[in-house]
This record gives structure tokens, C-alpha cells and sequence, in this order.
């Protein structure tokens, strides 16, 4: 039930999402020697598409990093017992095998040629030895894998003394990003009187629960919120890759259509500006502070997001 289930998500969902305005940006803060790590709870791979390196096995090339998927990736296949990784491609010939496959225990080719490496060398063999192929995702309660590395690698970023740190589309109600969370803010706030932890997210956080962690809660769409930033910080957009000029295109191409089909009418359509509100310190609401823009434009702060 699992298994067809994760694979169901992967073929319909994972396989075709797109990067968002969102992942761009935080390339784009990568591109320009800002981001110290990006922490991700999903999923999906998409910050790959974007050029994003996400991939890490031990904390040599952790500098290399830039995303750090605390839940795995749902486009990988891995052993239980080897942390083989495979593509879904490498175990199932198509979606079709997929579905057929689905119910049943695959072992891993890795352990199984092992396995009997060892019979024809007469050495001792032990079923147990042989894993069994899982989506490579890290379930709730669940141990991580690179546990070990995370909490090194983190201990790194940290050590970097980030003075910004951004918080993107969670609701923080997962105890373990909790914990991740508070430890970083108040890190954060130690180490430099000037840091600031900032949250995007389309529902508000407890204030009770943050109100010492989080200085600025901005209640509105993420991919809102980084367009806002770009405006206001024109180098970062310009750099965003051909994906971001291509939808600049796009969204010029539609408000042009847009401008046609209401002449026609005899109906103007007014481009909608984002009203981006902001809670001080996770107090009242607010228009975006001029202490907040002064501190975004300078962008010289090394970052870390989650």
C-alpha cells in the first residue's frame, strides 16, 4: 500500500512539477555567494531543476551543498540496508511496471550480487544481508540516515555566524523542524544583535510560540513575496536564469493580451500589486518597515533559508 502509493505521487505529481519563483530566488541568493544552505522539507527535487546542488554522502563535500533535503527525495529509489541509491527508472522498466511492481518487496540488485559474490567464494552468507528497495524519503518519526552529518554540517553553517535567516512556506508544526528552527534563531540572535529571522508563509504562526524567535512574519505567497524583493533589489532578479526572464516574458505576453481583450470590451484589467504585510516581532500587521528594506537591500548578509 506504501509503495504504490509513493509511486503514484511520484508519477503524477513529483515528475511534473516545475520550479517556482521561489526555488529562482534562492538560486539566485546561491548564484550571488549569499546562501549559506538552504534546509528543504520537501521532497520533490525541484531545487535541482534550478542548478542546485543537493546530493551529499558524507560532510567532505558538504561545502559543496546547497540544499539539505531533510525528508529525501522522492526521485530516488534507495536500499534499506546498502543506502544504494537507484533512479526508478534503473528498478522499474516504466510507470506501467511501477504500478504492477508496486505491492511487491524488491530486493536490492547491489545486495543480491554481493550476496553471491559471497556463495561462490564459500563465505559465509545471511539473508538479512540483503536490503530491500524503498523510496528515499525519511518518514516522521523516523531516523535519518545522515543524522550524523546533519547535525555536523549544521553545526558548520552555524558556526558561519549567518546575520538573515529566512523561513519559507511552513507552518512549524513539525517537532523535529521545530527544533531545528529555534535552535537556529536563537543562534541567530545571538551572535550578532543585528540578525533577523523572517517568515513567509500565507498562514500565520502562534505568536505565542515565536514571538521571541521571529522578528518579521510576513503573511502572504512566497513566490509574492521574492517577486516584492526583486523589484526592490533589481541585480538579484537580473540573475535569476532564463527560467525568470522567460516568465517575465510570460507575464508581459499576458497582461499585453489581457490590455487587447479589455479594449475590446471596452473593460480595463488592472494588474493586482501584492500588499505585502508584515508582522513586527509577530505582532500587529503592518506595511514592510523601512528598517526591513533597508536591511534587504544591502543583501550583504550571508543567508540561510529553510
Amino acid at each position: 500500500m506504501f509503495n504504490r502509493f509513493m509511486q503514484k505521487m511520484y508519477y503524477d505529481t513529483v515528475k511534473v512539477a516545475k520550479p517556482t519563483r521561489t526555488h529562482r530566488f534562492i538560486k539566485a541568493l546561491s548564484d550571488h555567494k549569499k546562501l549559506i544552505r538552504c534546509y528543504t522539507q520537501n521532497i520533490d527535487g525541484l531545487e535541482r531543476q534550478v542548478g542546485l546542488a543537493t546530493e551529499f554522502d558524507h560532510l567532505n563535500n558538504w561545502q559543496q551543498l546547497d540544499v539539505v533535503q531533510l525528508h529525501g527525495d522522492l526521485n530516488r529509489l534507495k536500499c534499506s540496508r546498502c543506502l544504494r541509491k537507484y533512479s526508478w527508472e534503473e528498478i522499474f522498466v516504466d510507470q506501467k511496471g511501477a504500478e504492477e511492481d508496486a505491492s511487491l518487496v524488491i530486493a536490492c540488485p547491489n545486495c543480491v550480487e554481493k550476496y553471491r559474490e559471497r556463495q561462490h567464494l564459500g563465505k559465509r552468507c545471511c539473508a538479512s544481508s540483503i536490503g530491500i528497495i524503498r523510496p528515499n524519503i525519511v518518514l516522521y518519526g523516523e531516523e535519518h540516515p545522515y543524522g550524523e552529518i546533519l547535525a555536523k554540517g549544521l553545526e558548520k553553517d552555524i558556526s558561519r555566524k549567518p546575520k538573515l535567516f529566512l523561513i519559507f512556506g511552513t507552518s512549524l508544526r513539525v517537532v523535529g523542524v521545530k527544533r531545528l528552527v529555534r535552535k537556529m534563531c536563537k543562534t541567530i540572535h545571538e551572535n550578532d544583535p543585528e540578525g533577523r529571522v523572517v517568515i513567509i508563509n500565507n498562514t500565520e504562526v502562534c505568536r505565542s510560540s515565536w514571538g521571541d524567535y521571529i522578528d518579521y512574519q510576513v503573511v502572504c505567497d512566497c513566490d509574492d513575496w521574492c517577486r516584492y524583493v526583486e523589484e526592490r533589489i533589481p541585480r538579484l532578479g537580473a540573475e535569476g536564469g532564463k527560467a525568470a526572464k522567460k516568465e517575465r516574458g510570460d507575464e508581459s505576453g499576458k497582461r499585453k493580451r489581457s490590455q487587447v481583450e479589455g479594449a475590446k470590451t471596452k473593460r480595463v484589467k488592472v494588474d493586482m500589486k501584492v500588499d505585502v504585510k508584515v508582522d513586527v516581532n509577530v505582532g500587529i500587521k503592518r506595511q514592510l518597515k523601512t528598517e526591513m528594506k533597508e536591511e534587504m537591500k544591502e543583501i550583504s548578509r550571508e543567508i540561510l533559508v529553510l
